[in-house]
């Protein structure tokens, strides 16, 4: 494949410049931008391969780019670890991270957990639910994680705008991540860090969870933990140091985001419920999740570890049990065939045949759940 040449490229929409500077398609006049002094500037090249675009984010882990990957003709996301206090960089010098002194310690045993992460993570491929790895390298004193781009909005900042959702619309937008969590949990991650923030509906109607920055191995290794969390959203457990976090504490983070999803509101701190556990239930604040529902939940979020669910299956099997419908009525066997009905060709089908086949066309005419819902998130966007 012939590269494009990074000197020549729109960082906007990624076209090919004109002459003078000025995108063709976009119409945007290419012009330098200032950053923060640690921050990489837009059309550094990392690899040979990856054009730095723009600023995506900060966190306490690293800083996220989008950039344009040369060689395969498309945009990417990629990750840079940088954690806050720990490292430092003046680019009007170098582009190399600097190490505090007294943060050496921390800063390369965290930087070897997220090398090790990292090749755990591009070992997962095709999980539905869960952003894609491309590539990783060492470069800048540093490492770069290289994912997958994705164009669309955050879980969080629907619920804002939309409110309080159906139980059906949460479990039906949630259930790609959920699904693949157990793979993510099979292969010895824990991600630590579930949020609706962290939680992405694209406009290719995927739904996919993110930024694996604070991830962790399952396995309980105590010189590798870190008091990392995001307050409301975090378990007990990942308050201590010596807290024993697993599979466990995911779910307790996944069902404080279907709690919020429902209600628009965050529960208690876990640490504050140790001492007063003055949790409402989300039919108590007018959601329409059903009991066998709510329970599943409500165990997720139990305070303790012991008394969550050990294992994301079993919480997807309950959660997502269906209701019992005793109120369906069924045609008897022994009279179906007295419900007739004619073709257009004149012949006669019976009850049943008819209403097979008025099954089958309504399938085909309608959308999936998940597609029906995302394709309403985006065209009210559009509206407003």
């Amino acid at each position: 494949m012939k590269k494009v040449n990074p000197k020549q490229l729109c960082l906007n929409c990624f076209a090919t410049l004109s002459s003078d500077r000025v995108c063709p398609v976009c119409g945007k006049k290419d012009e330098d931008e200032t950053v923060a002094q640690h921050i990489l500037p837009r059309r550094t090249v990392l690899h040979k391969q990856y054009v730095i675009a723009k600023l995506l984010g900060e966190g306490g882990f690293g800083i996220t780019y989008l950039a344009y990957d040369l060689i395969f003709s498309r945009p990417v996301a990629i990750k840079e670890f940088f954690p806050d206090g720990a490292a430092s960089r003046n680019v009007k010098f170098n582009n190399n991270v600097s190490v505090m002194r007294d943060k050496k310690i921390q800063f390369y045993r965290g930087l070897d957990r997220f090398n090790k992460e990292t090749k755990r993570l591009a070992s997962l491929e095709n999980l539905e639910g869960i952003v894609s790895i491309y590539n990783f390298f060492r470069e800048n004193n540093t490492s770069y994680i290289v994912m997958e781009y994705l164009d669309g909005v955050s879980l969080k900042r629907y619920v804002q705008k939309k409110g309080k959702l159906p139980v059906d619309t949460v479990l039906t937008i949630l259930h790609p991540v959920i699904s693949s969590l157990s793979a993510v949990h099979n292969a010895g991650i824990i991600h630590r860090d579930i949020s609706p923030d962290n939680i992405l509906i694209t406009r290719q109607s995927e739904v996919k969870l993110i930024d694996f920055g604070a991830s962790l191995p399952s396995d309980g290794n105590e010189n590798e933990k870190a008091v990392i969390l995001k307050q409301g959203f975090a378990p007990e457990e990942q308050y201590r140091l010596s807290g024993i976090q697993g599979p466990w504490s995911d779910i307790y983070a996944l069902a404080v985001t279907i709690y919020y999803c429902l209600t628009c509101t965050l529960p208690p701190e876990s640490v504050q419920r140790l001492y007063e556990d003055t949790l409402i239930p989300p039919s108590k604040l007018g959601s329409d999740i059903l009991p066998h529902q709510e329970k599943a939940l409500l165990k997720a979020m139990a305070v303790l570890a012991s008394d969550r669910y050990g294992n994301i299956a079993d919480f997807e099997k309950d959660i997502y049990a269906k209701k019992p419908r005793e109120d369906v009525r069924k045609v008897p066997p022994k009279t179906e065939e007295k419900y007739k009905t004619r073709t257009e060709k004149g012949s006669t089908i019976s009850y049943k045949t008819l209403k097979r086949l008025e099954e089958e066309k309504t399938t085909k005419s309608q959308k999936s759940p998940k597609q029906a819902i995302i394709d309403n998130i985006f065209s009210e966007g559009e509206k407003k």
